[in-house]
This record gives structure tokens, C-alpha cells and sequence, in this order.
């Protein structure tokens, strides 16, 4: 899907190029980002102490990782439009373990659950790993409201991939079953923002950006759930399918920072702000009753990027 615009998306990114001369500015973020997400328990875990039963359903977090954000802006000298075309990669994991001993174990994974194998365990352990790729075209127009303040709305597309998938390990003791869940989105959709630029110092800038998309959305899930055969058990697999479509799915955009420009042989920019995005019903599972357990990704921390005029 989104090879099919591709060449759309480089015809527009030339537009202003062809109508008006102008500055490439190639510019590289580095992101150093956490992801979270909710609705993301993973397995129930049932103890009895003394004189009480708890359930507790495991919740997956991430460690922060780096990313990185790299483009190419081309930017008007006679104030008609700019334009930016730049790609974006993040990629996190996590492992959390169940140890032995803490009680009887369910997987809350739809073909693993103890309502479709009918496996319970005694300890359990996952990887859950999330890879995002976007690339991001924006056409931009600048307006001097004030001597020190600067607006810039912007509208533009956004397409990519955020894809997930979760590897489980079930300890029975006597064996260990396995389960693999697959939860892949692609999507494409305009864009829509508004960039804000206050110049309070010389050559120093607070610079807050904000932006939404409405994507057409498509996610593939898939769950997979191997037990080997023993002297108590018999070879089993259970596989899961389920794909959904989605017309207007949600991101939301924001970034706060200051903004360093040196101007000599080239103007050199730097930035470091604060960014957090948040996409609406991003990580669907594959529940019980069928249908997909939705929860909402954000992804937020710091970025600290460098641009230079050629």
C-alpha cells in the first residue's frame, strides 16, 4: 500500500523546488524514546497464601531505546512553500519471566488461553519486540505574526509500519509449550499541524510543534500455539488468524524544545526538546472472546537533532 503512492509522494516533495529557488537542508535526529501501552497484560498468575487467593495479570513496559529521525527539508527563499520529506525508525524489547513457584499460570493469549488448549503452568516467560518505520512528507507555509513569533501550519502524508510480535515460553514442568503472537499495522493518511517559533534571544528559539494524522489502517494478527508431545500430553498446535481494517485511525504529535542557529559559511541548526506520540488502538491482541484486545501506544522522551543549509 504504501509503495503505490510512493511516486506521489516524491512528486510532491518536488513541487516547490520546481516554482521557486531555495536551501536543502538535510538534518538527522537522534531519539532516545520509551514505549508503553495499554491493555498489555500478557499472563495471569494465581497464588494462595495463607487465608487468601490474589490473580495478578502481568503488564509488559519497555526500557528506553534509541531512534532515529533523518530528512531532507527544502526550504523557499521567497516565502512560498517549504517542503520536508523524512523517515523515522524506532525499535524497542523486553523480557519479563514468571518465575517457578508463583502460582499457577494462564496464558491471556487467545490460542495459548486455558479456555481454548486448556493448559494451565507453573512459570512462563516473553519477549515482546516492537519495530516502527514512517515516512513522513510535509508542505509547509511560514507567517510572521509578530517580530519574534512565527507560525507554521502544515499539512502533508504519513505512511509505515509499526509491527509487534510477542514470544512466549510456558513452563509445565514436565515440558514447555510455546506461543507466538503477531500483531503487524500498516497504514497511510494526510497529515495536519501547526509549528510555533518565539525568538526570545538572539539566535535562541522555543519552538513548540503539534500535528495529528488520520491513517487508513490494516492490521494482521496471528497466534500460534505449539505444546510438544510427552507421556502426558499429545503434539498440539493451535493457529489464530484475524485481520482488521481501519478507516481514520488516530496519531497524535507533539514536540517542545529550543532551537540553537548559528549563522557563518552555513547556518547550522540544533535542537533538543521533549516529543510524545500517541497512536489511538495501535496494539490489538487477539482475546478470548475473539475479538481484538485494543490498548494505545505512546511513545515519549527526548530529541536532539542537528540540521545544515548547503
Amino acid at each position: 500500500m504504501i509503495k503505490k503512492y510512493g511516486y506521489t509522494i516524491c512528486l510532491l516533495s518536488i513541487l516547490p523546488q520546481i516554482v521557486a529557488a531555495g536551501t536543502v537542508q538535510p538534518f538527522v535526529d537522534l531519539l532516545a524514546w520509551q514505549a508503553s501501552e495499554s491493555n498489555s497484560a500478557w499472563v495471569t498468575t494465581i497464588s494462595a497464601p495463607p487465608g487468601q487467593t490474589n490473580v495478578r495479570d502481568s503488564l509488559n513496559t519497555y526500557p528506553t531505546r534509541a531512534g532515529v529521525k533523518a530528512g531532507l527539508s527544502y526550504l523557499s527563499d521567497n516565502q512560498f512553500w517549504d517542503s520536508t520529506l523524512y523517515w523515522t525508525y524506532f525499535a524497542t524489547q523486553n523480557t519479563q519471566n514468571i518465575p517457578v513457584g508463583s502460582g499457577l499460570v494462564s496464558s491471556l493469549f487467545f490460542s495459548g488461553s486455558f479456555f481454548i488448549s486448556g493448559d494451565l503452568f507453573a512459570g512462563a516467560s516473553s519477549n515482546w519486540q516492537l519495530a516502527m518505520n514512517m515516512l513522513d512528507l510535509e508542505i509547509s507555509r511560514h507567517f510572521k505574526v509578530a517580530n519574534t513569533l512565527t507560525l507554521s501550519p502544515k499539512i502533508g502524508l504519513k505512511g509505515g509500519s509499526i509491527n509487534q510480535e510477542i514470544k512466549a515460553t510456558w513452563n509445565a514442568i514436565l515440558y514447555q509449550s510455546t506461543e507466538k503472537v503477531i500483531s503487524d499495522f500498516t497504514g497511510l493518511g494526510p497529515t495536519l499541524g501547526l509549528n510555533a517559533k518565539w525568538n526570545f534571544y538572539p539566535n535562541f528559539n522555543l519552538v513548540g510543534d503539534v500535528s495529528m494524522a488520520l491513517l487508513y489502517g490494516k492490521w494482521d494478527m496471528k497466534d500460534t500455539y505449539k505444546r510438544p508431545a510427552t507421556l502426558f500430553t499429545t503434539q498440539t498446535t493451535i493457529a489464530t488468524t484475524l485481520n482488521q481494517a481501519q478507516l481514520g485511525s488516530l496519531m497524535m504529535d507533539y514536540f517542545l524544545g529550543f532551537e540553537w542557529t548559528h549563522h557563518g559559511t552555513s547556518t547550522i541548526t540544533a535542537q533538543l526538546g521533549y516529543e510524545v506520540q500517541y497512536w489511538s488502538n495501535q496494539l490489538r491482541l487477539i482475546a478470548v472472546q475473539q475479538l481484538p484486545a485494543q490498548g494505545d501506544l505512546t511513545l515519549q522522551g527526548a530529541t536532539c537533532g542537528i540540521a545544515i543549509d548547503l
